[in-house]
C-alpha cells in the first residue's frame, strides 16, 4: 500500500482549515477557511470608516449659502415690510394733495393735519356757503376711490340723517370719510387717513 492520504467520500464533511492572520495586538489569531462561512465583523473586517458629514468637501460651502440664505430672508421680510410701509407713507403725505391737483381743486378744498386730512365744503343754496360745485364733488370723491354704495349714500344724504361715515382702502391708503348734508350748506365731506 502506498501512503497517501484518503479522501473522505463526503466533501462537505471536510473539517475546515485553520490558518493566522496578525490582530491588532500582533498576535496570531485563528481564522476559519471556510468558503461557506459569513465575514468576521469588526474592526478588523471593516473598510475605511466613512468620513463624517461635516468633513465632506462640500459641506462647508453648502452651510454657509443656506446660513446666509436663512439670514436674507429673516432680514429681508422686516426691510420689504418696511420699505413697503414707507412707500404707503410717502403716498399717504401727499395723497389728498395729489387728488386736489388732479380735479383742479386745490384752492377750493383744506388740506390738513400734514396731508392726513382733506376738508370739502360743497356748494350749498346759501350764499357763502361753499366752493364745491357738484361736478367738482364727483370726481373728488371718485379720485378717493369711494365706494359706488358708499357715493351713492353721500348724494342720498337727507339733513335728517345727520353726520354718516364709511373707510375703504385706496391702493395702499385706508380712507376714512364723513358727510354731512343739508339744502342751505351743501355736501360737506371730511376724509381722514385712518392708520
Amino acid at each position: 500500500m502506498t501512503d497517501t492520504p484518503e479522501q473522505p467520500e463526503h466533501p462537505e464533511t471536510v473539517a475546515p482549515q485553520e490558518s493566522s492572520l496578525p490582530t491588532e495586538a500582533g498576535q496570531a489569531a485563528p481564522v476559519t477557511a471556510d468558503p461557506g462561512a459569513a465575514p468576521e465583523a469588526g474592526p478588523a473586517a471593516s473598510q475605511t470608516p466613512a468620513t463624517p458629514l461635516w468633513k465632506q468637501p462640500w459641506f462647508l460651502p453648502a452651510a454657509v449659502g443656506a446660513g446666509a440664505l436663512l439670514v436674507g430672508i429673516a432680514v429681508g421680510i422686516p426691510i420689504g415690510a418696511g420699505a413697503s410701509s414707507g412707500a404707503a407713507e410717502a403716498s399717504a403725505a401727499t395723497y389728498f394733495d395729489d387728488i386736489a391737483a388732479e380735479c383742479k381743486a386745490k384752492s377750493m378744498v383744506r388740506v390738513e393735519d400734514d396731508g392726513r386730512t382733506m376738508i370739502v365744503d360743497g356748494e350749498g343754496e346759501d350764499a357763502g356757503s361753499g366752493d364745491v360745485s357738484l361736478a367738482l364733488l364727483d370726481c373728488l370723491i371718485g379720485a378717493t376711490g369711494t365706494p359706488a354704495a358708499t357715493q351713492q349714500l353721500m348724494y342720498e344724504t337727507r339733513s335728517l340723517d345727520g353726520r354718516q361715515s364709511d373707510s375703504w382702502e385706496d391702493g395702499d391708503v385706508e380712507v376714512e370719510a364723513s358727510w354731512s348734508y343739508h339744502p342751505d350748506d351743501g355736501l360737506d365731506i371730511i376724509y381722514e387717513i385712518s392708520d
